[in-house]
């Protein structure tokens, strides 16, 4: 019996699954891809570094596969960038008239951009990229192959997570995000789909798609790239103010789901007649503190919610401070005794039961 391999062209004999001289896997008459625009099983990338060996999922413009890194047979993720529209001649990409060369080179270094932001966030919750490079008419990614499901899977498949499960998660995800944050960088698509839990219970943030450096409170462009029900107002506009708090407002939104089944009211609707049912109206099993936590980080006004991450891992510890009783203490530091009390009345009108906004 001899069979072709359909990488390298070599007639390969006897009974073997991978070709003697490139090393890809064989495709038998049986065999069928998963897709006719996925690259085959066995294919070969980055000068037979890297061997493809499934698709594990494709969205938005790029395709997920698990691959092998051949040195030494890690498992890792590859995701190829995968124009709308596109086609495939062999392993090479063919970019659609519809595209011109100028946007073209666009895509491709936004996907470049991908990887330099993953680098600049190495923490054990974000997922490592390794490898970044051109091949077959388009880009490559090689990250952290991560074996587990995402939360959203999870929500699917088991209902909602106990309160004291999703503190755990989201202390570790906000701690990712200050090194997110601290490098002047925004996920802006923060939602259980993007978090993944893996095999050792460890939480990890993925898809920096759509990541955007930002200098907080100033206005500059950005798409209006977001995700219905996670993103707060200010994200749907192009030309907006930019802060920690519009990635602390996707993760309290991704609390809400988690805890109550439920996805919450879009902001765009919450600015016109809807409000955001409160947690425990939902699942009167959510503790008042946790609830607290998680309308604070979703206020409308982006002044109202937590301003950094380390704030919000704070008050997921139980150390809830508000963003009105925190600006009191600022003026109070500044000698600004009459703008301080403003403050604190604010503060317990909001939170009438806040004791300690009363005695300061």
């Amino acid at each position: 019996m001899s069979i072709t391999c359909i990488v390298c062209g070599h007639i390969n004999t006897g009974s073997t699954n991978y070709c003697t001289s490139c090393g890809a896997a064989l495709e038998f008459e049986d065999t069928v891809s998963s897709s006719a625009y996925h690259l085959p099983s066995g294919t070969l990338l980055r000068q037979s570094h890297y061997r493809i060996e499934k698709v594990l999922g494709e969205g938005g413009f790029g395709i997920t596969y698990q691959g092998i890194y051949l040195p030494n047979s890690a498992k890792v993720a590859i995701k190829e960038l995968w124009p709308e529209k596109a086609a495939r001649m062999g392993k090479t990409i063919t970019w659609p008239p519809s595209i011109a060369p100028i946007d073209r080179q666009r895509q491709l270094h936004k996907f470049q951009l991908e990887a330099s932001y993953l680098q600049k966030c190495y923490h054990p919750n974000i997922a490592q990229v390794y490898d970044w490079f051109e091949e077959n008419n388009t880009a490559y990614l090689v990250m952290e192959f991560i074996s587990g499901k995402s939360l959203s899977k999870i929500l699917q498949e088991e209902g909602v997570l106990s309160e004291e499960k999703l503190k755990g998660y989201f202390i570790k995800v906000a701690e990712s995000l200050t090194v997110v944050h601290s490098n002047q960088l925004l996920h802006r698509d923060i939602k259980p789909d993007n978090i993944l839990i893996d095999h050792q219970d460890r939480a990890v943030l993925i898809d920096f798609g759509a990541t955007k450096e930002f200098i907080a409170g100033q206005t500059r462009e950005m798409s209006a790239t977001l995700s219905p029900g996670y993103a707060p107002l200010e994200q749907y506009s192009y030309r907006s103010k930019r802060w920690p708090a519009t990635d602390i407002y996707a993760l309290c939104a991704s609390m809400y789901e988690l805890l109550t089944g439920e996805l919450p009211a879009q902001a765009t609707e919450r600015a016109g007649s809807e409000t955001l049912i409160p947690p425990r109206q939902l699942a009167p099993e959510i503790t008042p503190q946790t609830e607290q936590v998680i309308l604070t980080g979703m206020r409308m006004k982006v002044e109202e919610r937590f301003q950094t991450a380390e704030e919000l891992i704070d008050a997921l510890k139980g150390k809830f401070v508000s963003p009105s009783q925190r600006k009191a203490w600022g003026l109070l530091k500044q000698g600004k005794l009459a703008e301080a009390v403003q403050a604190y009345q604010k503060c317990l009108t909001n939170q009438p039961n806040h004791g300690e906004a009363a005695v300061e």
